[in-house]
């Protein structure tokens, strides 16, 4: 089970079909989603290096678009040197060569993410 993307409860898989619940209590955060994810077994013919893979759509804490604060910091923080890679990839793949429409894009990116950071 996730909250927001964090893995809150997990569980051994079935070593055959079946039904896996949860039963208990847990913390809600202000808002954001909780989800469900399951993976696992070993690749069978056909698929072969296939991975068996499932999450569920979200629920949403609240309302739709809710979010909870430090998550949304913790993101956003976690974003920033994504974005300070990609960054550099394009200066390394353009040159001098101006890319004005892109590099505004960047620092709209950087703006947001600065501000998620710093307001919440």
């Amino acid at each position: 089970m996730l909250f927001n993307g964090t893995v809150v409860w997990s569980e051994s898989g079935l070593s055959e079909p079946g039904v896996l619940s949860f039963a208990g209590d847990v913390d809600l955060p202000e808002g954001g989603w909780v989800a469900a994810r399951a993976h696992g077994g070993s690749p069978t013919w056909p698929a072969m290096n296939q991975v068996v893979f499932a999450h569920t759509s979200p629920i949403w804490i609240d309302h739709v678009g809710s979010v909870d604060p430090a998550t949304a910091r913790r993101a956003a923080a976690d974003l920033t040197p994504v974005l300070d890679a990609a960054e550099s990839r394009l200066r390394a793949a353009y040159g001098e060569t101006p890319t004005p429409r892109i590099a505004q894009e960047f620092r709209a990116a950087r703006e947001r993410l600065q501000a998620v950071m710093g307001s919440m």
